[in-house]
């Protein structure tokens, strides 16, 4: 395994754990912040505890020789469990930070195989939930769907069940295992926050007769119609292809729903609108134009058609 970070021992809450020192993970992220400005922001940020998530250890730097004004420096080192280096790792959201989280999942696996060996060959018997989870560590994966949960809550307008499906979603994709089955149904569909009838730009579409000559409603047109009226931009390639501005995010909602073109149980991140919207800045009689003007060309379309064969 690529040594990426290194991986000491540390005493940390009285028993001796894996740590890296943070400057080491700084380095290695390409953070653009300075050392001391990104880990105490982080640490603020994400809530981490001293003796618990990191151990900070004080020493002194030697002073350069030949200058005589030059004194030793206080350097504050910190050294972090793999937990909270993992989570530091996948919070930046780049490239690195991705590798870096999988360095130390790689880094944990490591160490439970390690711990097993102590135990004695052929002493140690698994559950069939261990053999389902092909020996991966319970508490690691629960303790990684709890934060990857409480990542997914920090996006505007992402109901609490619908981040903790998002979080199984993308686990169960990384892990490649279906967590979903281990799972009681009332965990699968945690209560929203309101009642209120949530509508896609299809939805709208149909609503308000915006349609192709097909008939198929035109969710497109739709959401050019929002974005004219200020309620959102266009961000293809981001995991929304449509993101609400500050005037559209009171009446937004993130989702997680299925997609069918992928693996059953695999989700993608979809907009709806909360339904109050449409009383909203003229965007009822922008949609009743758009409609009527449909409406009107496909009576037209029918009328030749009709014409048409009344010729023959």
């Amino acid at each position: 395994m690529e040594d990426l970070v290194p991986v000491t021992r540390q005493v940390i809450g009285g028993e001796e754990v894996f740590v890296v020192n943070a400057r080491d993970l700084h380095r290695f992220l390409e953070v653009g912040k300075d050392f001391s400005t990104w880990i105490k922001d982080r640490i603020r940020k994400f809530g981490f505890v001293d003796g618990q998530d990191y151990v900070c250890i004080e020493s002194l730097s030697s002073p350069i020789l030949g200058s005589a004004k030059a004194r030793p420096q206080r350097i504050v080192e910190y050294f972090l469990t793999l937990d909270m280096a993992k989570e530091l790792a996948m919070v930046e959201r780049t490239e690195r930070g991705q590798q870096a989280r999988r360095y130390f999942i790689a880094c944990e696996r490591e160490l439970h195989r390690l711990q097993a060996q102590t135990k004695g060959r052929g002493l140690i018997t698994e559950s069939p939930l261990d053999q389902y989870l092909h020996g991966m560590d319970r508490d690691l994966i629960v303790r990684e769907l709890r934060f990857l949960t409480e990542v997914q809550k920090t996006v505007p307008g992402m109901h609490e069940n619908q981040a903790f499906l998002s979080a199984l979603a993308y686990t169960e994709l990384r892990l490649g295992i279906e967590l979903t089955p281990l799972f009681p149904p009332e965990a699968l569909a945690l209560p929203c926050p309101h009642q209120e009838v949530e509508l896609r730009p299809t939805d709208i579409a149909r609503r308000f007769g915006v349609v192709y000559g097909s008939g198929k409603e035109d969710g497109a047109t739709v959401n050019r119609i929002l974005a004219d009226l200020g309620f959102q931009t266009h961000t293809k390639g981001e995991p929304l292809d449509w993101t609400p501005t500050d005037k559209g995010w009171p009446f937004a909602v993130v989702k997680e729903v299925p997609n069918r073109s992928l693996k059953a149980g695999r989700t993608i991140r979809q907009l709806f609108w909360r339904i109050g919207v449409l009383e909203c800045d003229g965007l009822r009689d922008a949609l009743d134009r758009k409609g009527r003007e449909r409406q009107a060309r496909l009576a037209l379309s029918r009328d030749r058609g009709q014409s048409a064969l009344d010729l023959h």
